[in-house]
């Protein structure tokens, strides 16, 4: 979905006399914090695949993963086009996420389109999940077909970042 979002985020960055150009050359502090989240995630991802039972250290190496791009939200607070969405989006995932045993729940309805090597992630939707409306209950016809409120307020804000950031009086002097 992220893909789509920032295609989307080009297109309006040139609508709004924008260059890639100036993306080279951003006033964003702290940028290697999310890289180092996906980084994370991913390292998770890797040490724990679906058929082995998940580790205690799961929900720690999920928190401190959204910990680092709340960081970099909270430190890059000034553009306000990113921060807002980005810091509801991250938080509504990551609240979700924690309330339910740090499984994202997904409702059964779309649950066909997960690839099998992310089910590690995923909790069916039932009478004992906390906060189903956060889950993944969106249909999305590409990448991966799952998305979440959260989700849609992420790709706001790289929308918003990437606009941002294609813009001459953003760039650092």
């Amino acid at each position: 979905m992220l893909p789509l979002f920032a295609v989307a985020g080009i297109i309006v960055g040139y609508l709004t006399k924008g260059s890639l150009k100036n993306i080279t050359s951003h006033d964003l502090r702290w940028y290697w914090l999310p890289i180092a989240a996906l980084a994370m995630e991913a390292a998770g991802r890797w040490l724990c695949p679906a058929f082995i039972s998940r580790e205690p250290w799961f929900g720690i190496l999920t928190g401190a993963s959204y910990g680092l791009v709340l960081a970099f939200i909270i430190i890059n607070i000034r553009v306000i086009w990113f921060a807002i969405p980005a810091f509801l989006g991250t938080l509504s995932n990551f609240a979700v996420i924690a309330a339910n045993d740090f499984y994202m729940p997904v409702a059964k309805t779309i649950a066909a389109q997960i690839p099998f090597s992310r089910y590690v992630i995923y909790r069916f939707i039932d009478e004992d999940t906390i906060w189903p409306w956060l889950g993944d209950i969106i249909s999305w016809p590409w990448p991966h077909g799952l998305a979440s409120i959260g989700d849609l307020f992420i790709g706001l804000a790289a929308i918003g970042l990437i606009v941002h950031l294609m813009h001459k009086n953003n760039v650092k002097k």
